[in-house]
């Protein structure tokens, strides 16, 4: 046997052992492999087998696979991924000239496989290396292999570079335009994967903006645009079927999109073709739902697939969107508005297959129709939707009402004629296009320019349809209309509407239960706003009764909608959470257990605990019925931290947290000892989430009721004082400095702040504990959390601080004061939330102030990094990677002063640009608004700037970590403060003081300019 032969026979022998089920031989086969893949002929024998059409299928896509890992590992030694020996030219040159014959294979896969080996070796070799690529390749049209060239463009375009997919863009361009011309020589398949791929590589060509410029120049897209105009009209199915028409409706879309100067007027022109085109599919949609029979489809389509004529209709849609969203083009569909409008209700009809499959599964109907459509982003029914409410904002209201108005009318007339399925069908399409612009509706209402369309006679039309409704999806779009339309209805319709809701709350199916939750939920959120209110309020407690029930018969998605509704039902005074709370607990107890694995549900249930715990007749019987559940489910977590889901013990957390945040103080003995078991969880579990669930209640302990925590004693004789100077040495140890300090921000800055002097004794601990983690931290966010402690302990403990940070040796030899504030200095402008900004500058400014009165040295004499030196200036080893950035070196005052100046500037240019927003607002204001701006405007009264100890006492130190206020916050002088004022009152002040002469020779112009704004005399 020669010893290629063998070779070969080897390697087919490893192949087939890959391909074992058994990982033994997988593994043995491996290996052998290894030892092949260092020789030249391993490359070839792969090729040889890939390409032999004889060989079984699996064995030829192992062959392909082994060949891609191939060219990816030893192709190119500038890869990444590349491992010696890198293949030899020989070996390089076979493959370019043999694998191309691959792309006429018969087989899909193969071709498909092929083609992506090509477009990789394309990547590393084109053009320097392959410069004959397009030859080898494109050429091949000629010999009928347009699928395997057609791939390799897909491929390549995802894989090449600009230059590269530049540099064969002419070849590329012709060929696809070879293929898409010849209806006779190629199928529609054929033609519409060519047009697919004309898409693919057009988009990743159009990216580089002077190529994009050049097609435009050029006659390219334009021959593409009359070429496929003619294709969407020759017969159909023979040399243009509904795939072909769909993806030439891409390529217009995406043309829109990115070169729209080029196309616009083009596919106004063919606007005609695609009315044509969109009213077959009407007829054929209309037919289906008439009949309750399967669509049509062409004889090649996929059975599994959705109805080629289904996607032609929305690919007509999502054009018209894109040219009506992106070029403001509507006045193109004017003249045929009541079609068009007509069309799209017609295919917001629910098909038999949808309407099977809505009542088999109750998470498909919530997705597909409670939840906003947003599982059903490929729908006709959505977009056809979509583009009606756009069409709402670009063209005159009278055009779209009386286009609506006749499309309704239409529909109306005509289904009455027909089947009752296809009569309820329609109907409620009509119901869900006309509930869709309920804004739209009632806005034009109120303005008395609703036209001949008549709302309130179809809402009492819809109404009457309640008793005899032929489906359940016909009497669950009719109480969402009515729920869309609440501001609208009369008197009589509001109890027609909502007694029906009321009554399918209580109903077995789950269709008819979900949507009278939404309804209600829909009617509830304009309760406090109809003009009949008082029939809301009249029949609030069956509302209750059965919402409670529909809540307990529930669960997954629907949850979020019945407690929004039963939240909002509590709300309005008189209340009645009184009468009925132990109904409401009860259910809350349920939902709660029910669902601890789902914490976006249980957080649902915080808004109605909230109202709970502020009635003062119902917050002891939510914590009687409540608080020993949760301190058992979190109790749980200390004692089996071993892998058990972390849902239920932040979703515990959370609800006591709301708990002690709304509960009268002072709070309750046994609300106030669960202070320690949240505590014993968030020192014990080692989850993220737990652990900033628990930092988060204690901090809200600490917030809410200070003294009582600190007063708190364990049955061990510890305080709260003791656990919270636990909690800082826990979170602030360097050991865990990485995972924590993200987490916990908040809860340290309050309880440094909560302690006061408590905390003098601990504080050179927990200093050398914060010194270690900010020399040893790489995370941006960690080192600025650490900063932000800092500038906390710097404001409530200067002097202390001072004095140890002057006796602790930095990394660099210099004294840790000296590393701090580098670091502090150079990071402050990154402090991007309210509360951090304050914060940062009121212990700067108390820093200066302390300096400057007390003539500390220690302070004065430290020089900290500075501007950049130019690199010019540097000289530096050319061996060197990287080029070590230079500063120069700038007293720490001075640092400070100009980093407070840059602030000013920012401060004053927001509040004049605030000023110039009110004044240009002026007339039509009323005093109210006047007012309110005055309030928004106006200035804290920080008479004395250098008294900055006057915000000592504060009782909330809240990080501000997030851009939302929380509720804890409301009294806070450092969140609440206004910066323009505090600085210009400090910087006049400042500006009297000896050291300001020294300081003004370094100032800029801007600067100056700042000072000068305030009424500081700069002498110029």
């Amino acid at each position: 046997m020669k010893p290629e032969i063998a070779l070969k026979n080897a390697l087919l022998e490893i192949i087939s052992c890959m391909l074992s089920p058994n990982s033994e031989d997988r593994r043995i086969a491996e290996e052998r492999k290894k030892a092949l893949e260092v020789t030249d002929e391993y490359a070839l024998l792969l090729l040889e087998i890939l390409l032999t059409a004889e060989e079984a299928l699996e064995e030829r896509q192992m062959a392909a696979i082994l060949l891609e890992h191939y060219v990816r590992n030893h192709w190119s030694d500038l890869e990444e991924e590349f491992v010696p020996p890198k293949a030899s030219d020989f070996v390089k040159v076979k493959i370019k000239t043999v694998l191309p014959m691959g792309l006429s294979d018969h087989l899909g896969k193969i071709q498909n496989h092929i083609a992506y080996i090509l477009a990789n070796i394309a990547a590393y070799d084109y053009p320097n290396d392959w410069p004959n690529m397009g030859d080898s390749i494109f050429s091949r049209i000629q010999l009928d292999d347009c699928l395997g060239v057609i791939s390799f463009i897909n491929e390549f375009s995802r894989l090449g570079t600009r230059y590269q997919l530049n540099s064969c863009a002419e070849q590329i361009y012709s060929t696809l335009f070879a293929i898409s011309k010849e209806n006779t020589k190629y199928s529609t398949k054929i033609r519409a994967e060519a047009v697919c791929s004309l898409c693919s590589f057009l988009y990743a060509h159009s990216l580089d903006l002077k190529e994009k410029q050049k097609l435009m120049d050029s006659n390219t897209v334009t021959k593409f645009c009359e070429l496929l105009a003619n294709q969407l009209v020759l017969p159909h199915p023979e040399q243009s079927d509904y795939e072909l028409k769909s993806q030439i409706l891409v390529f217009y879309s995406m043309l829109l999109v990115q070169m729209p100067e080029a196309v616009v007027q083009s596919i106004i022109n063919i606007l005609p073709n695609i009315w044509q085109i969109l009213s077959r599919c009407g007829e054929m949609y209309d037919e289906v739902l008439a009949n309750e029979i399967s669509p049509y489809r062409d004889p090649t389509e996929n059975l599994e697939d959705p109805p080629r004529f289904y996607v032609l209709a929305f690919h007509v849609f999502h054009v018209l969107h894109t040219l009506i969203n992106t070029h403001q083009a509507a006045y193109s569909i004017s003249g045929v508005l009541p079609d068009l409008v007509y069309y799209m209700i017609l295919f917001m009809g629910i098909p038999k297959e949808v309407e099977l499959l809505w009542k088999s599964d109750p998470d498909i109907y919530i997705s597909d129709d409670l939840s906003n459509d947003c599982c059903a982003d490929s729908s006709v029914r959505v977009l056809s939707k979509e583009l009606l409410i756009l069409i709402t904002t670009e063209l005159e209201a009278s055009q779209v009402l009386n286009a609506l108005s006749i499309a309704v009318d239409k529909h109306v007339h005509l289904c009455k004629g027909k089947s009752e399925s296809y009569y309820w069908r329609v109907m409620e399409a009509v119901m869900y296009a006309v509930g869709s612009i309920n804004n739209y509706i009632i806005s034009l209402y109120k303005q008395k320019q609703i036209g001949n369309f008549d709302i309130l006679d179809y809402l009492t039309q819809w109404a009457e349809e309640i008793g005899p409704c032929p489906s359940w999806l016909m009497l669950a779009r009719i109480m969402w209309v009515g729920g869309q339309y609440a501001l609208l209805l009369h008197a009589n319709d509001i109890s027609t509407y909502v007694m029906t809701t009321i009554h399918n709350l209580r109903e077995s199916s789950f269709i008819l239960r979900y949507s009278a939750m939404r309804a209600i939920s829909l009617h509830l959120d304009k309760m406090t706003q109809s003009e009949f209110r008082a029939i809301y309020m009249e029949i609030r407690d069956p509302i209750a009764h059965a919402l409670i029930y529909a809540l307990e018969h529930s669960q997954g998605e629907i949850l979020h909608v019945g407690l929004h509704a039963l939240e909002n039902l509590l709300k309005p005074l008189p209340p009645i959470i009184e009468s009925i709370q132990n109904e409401v607990i009860t259910l809350m107890l349920h939902l709660f257990l029910r669902n601890l694995a789902f914490p976006e549900i249980v957080s649902d249930l915080h808004g109605i605990v909230k109202q709970l715990c502020e009635n003062n007749n119902c917050y002891k019987n939510l914590e009687n019925r409540f608080l020993s559940v949760l301190v058992t489910i979190i109790n749980n977590t200390i004692q089996t931290e071993n892998g058990s889901s972390s849902e239920s013990y932040s979703c515990a957390i959370e609800f006591l947290n709301t708990m002690v945040k709304h509960s009268p103080t002072p709070i309750s003995d046994e609300l106030l000892r669960s202070f320690f078991t949240v505590y014993g969880c968030m020192v014990t579990s080692e989850d993220a989430i737990v652990t900033q669930c628990g930092a988060d209640c204690l901090r809200t302990y600490l917030c809410k009721v200070p003294q009582q925590i600190i007063t708190l004693t364990d049955n061990e004789g510890f305080t709260g004082a003791d656990y919270m100077l636990n909690t800082l040495r826990y979170f602030l140890d360097p050991q865990k400095m990485e995972f924590y300090c993200k987490q916990v921000g908040k809860l340290c800055i309050t309880a440094i702040h909560t302690l006061g002097t408590n905390l003098d004794l601990q504080i050179g601990f927990l200093l050398k504990d914060m010194l270690s983690s900010m020399q040893r931290t790489s995370d941006v966010a960690v080192e600025e959390s650490l900063l932000v402690i800092f500038a906390s302990l710097f404001y409530t403990h200067l002097d202390t601080v001072i004095y140890y940070l002057t006796l602790i040796p930095g990394p660099q030899g210099e004294s840790a004061l000296t590393f701090v504030l580098n670091r502090w200095l150079s990071k402050c402008y990154n402090f991007g939330s309210r509360y951090q900004c304050n914060l940062n500058i009121l212990a700067l400014a108390k820093l200066i102030e302390h300096t400057i009165l007390k003539q500390d040295q220690r302070v004065a004499d430290i020089k900290v990094w500075g501007d950049p030196i130019p690199e010019a200036y540097i000289h530096e080893s050319p061996y060197l990677k990287h080029t070590t950035v230079h500063y120069t070196e700038i007293p720490v005052l001075l640092k400070i002063v100009k980093f407070l100046l840059l602030v000013l500037q920012r401060e004053l240019r927001t509040r004049e640009a605030e000023s110039e927003t009110i004044r240009s607002l002026g007339p039509g204001r009323t005093e109210h608004d006047r007012e309110q701006d005055k309030r928004n405007l106006s200035l804290p009264e920080f008479e004395e700037v250098f008294q900055v100890d006057e915000l000592s006492d504060i009782s909330d130190y809240d990080s501000r970590w997030d851009s939302d206020t929380d509720s804890l916050d409301g009294d806070n002088p450092v969140y609440n403060m206004k910066l323009c004022d505090f600085l210009s009152n400090f910087l006049k002040n400042l500006a009297e003081s000896g050291y300001f002469n020294k300081c003004m020779q370094f100032l800029d112009d801007g600067e100056k300019k700042a000072l000068i704004k305030i009424g500081v005399n700069m002498g110029i």
